[in-house]
C-alpha cells in the first residue's frame, strides 16, 4: 500500500496591502487565488491517500473573508480624514479709555519712567478726575499707549506684573482679584507717591 506523509501548517497568518483603492483589490484578488491554487494542490496530493481510505477528499475553505477584511480596513484607513482642530476663541478686544489730559495739572511722564510709574501715574490721573477708579492691566496700558504713545508704550503683561510686585513691596496698589480680569487701584500711600513723582517732573521739565 502507497504510503504518503503531508504536512502543511499556517500558524499565525497576517495579511497586510498597502496602496491605492483600485490596486488593493487586485492585490487582493491574486492573493486569493494564490492561496485557492495552493490549497487545491494540496488537496490533490491527498485525494489519492483520502480514497483509499474510503474517505472523500475535503478541501479546506480559502481565507477569502479575512483577505476582504484586511484590504477593507485598508482602504478605510487611507479614506478616513483627521478631524478638524479646534480653534481657540478670540481674546476680547480692549478699549481704551478716553480723557482729557490737563498737562498743567499732572504734567507729562519721562519716557525713562518704569511701567509701574506709568501705569501708577495713569491710575493717579483718571481717579482724580472721577474717570475710573479701577482698571484692568491690558485697558492700563491701551490707554496709555493711546494718549502718551511718544513717552515709550507700556506692555500689559508688564503692568500685571509690576504693579503685582509693587503691591506686595510698597502696598501703594492694590487689586480685586475676584474680577475677572483682574483690576488695579491706587491707595493712599499710592496717591502720595504719584503727587510727589508728578511735582518732580514739572521742576525737571521747568529747568
Amino acid at each position: 500500500m502507497p504510503k504518503l506523509d503531508i504536512e502543511f501548517e499556517i500558524t499565525g497568518l497576517k495579511l497586510k496591502i498597502k496602496g491605492e483603492s483600485d490596486d488593493v483589490s487586485c492585490k487582493v484578488a491574486n492573493l486569493q487565488n494564490q492561496v485557492q491554487n495552493l490549497i487545491g494542490t494540496i488537496a490533490s496530493l491527498t485525494q489519492g491517500a483520502a480514497t483509499v481510505n474510503g474517505a472523500p477528499p475535503q478541501t479546506p475553505a480559502a481565507p477569502s473573508r479575512l483577505i476582504e477584511a484586511e484590504a477593507s480596513n485598508a482602504t478605510d484607513t487611507k479614506n478616513r480624514r483627521p478631524s478638524p482642530l479646534k480653534r481657540k476663541p478670540a481674546a476680547p478686544k480692549v478699549e481704551a479709555i478716553d480723557f482729557k489730559h490737563d498737562a498743567e495739572k499732572y504734567g507729562f511722564p519721562k519716557q525713562e519712567w518704569y511701567t509701574t510709574q506709568k501705569a501708577m501715574w495713569l491710575l493717579f490721573m483718571l481717579t482724580n478726575d472721577g474717570i475710573a477708579t479701577e482698571m484692568t492691566a491690558p485697558i492700563i496700558a491701551a490707554t496709555f499707549n493711546k494718549h502718551f504713545k511718544s513717552f515709550k508704550t507700556i506692555l500689559s503683561h508688564n503692568v500685571s506684573r509690576d504693579l503685582a510686585k509693587e503691591k506686595g513691596k510698597t502696598g501703594a496698589v492694590n487689586s480685586d482679584a475676584m474680577k475677572s480680569p483682574e483690576t488695579w487701584h491706587l491707595l493712599e500711600s499710592g496717591k502720595r507717591q504719584m503727587a510727589a513723582l508728578i511735582a518732580e517732573a514739572k521742576v525737571s521739565a521747568s529747568v
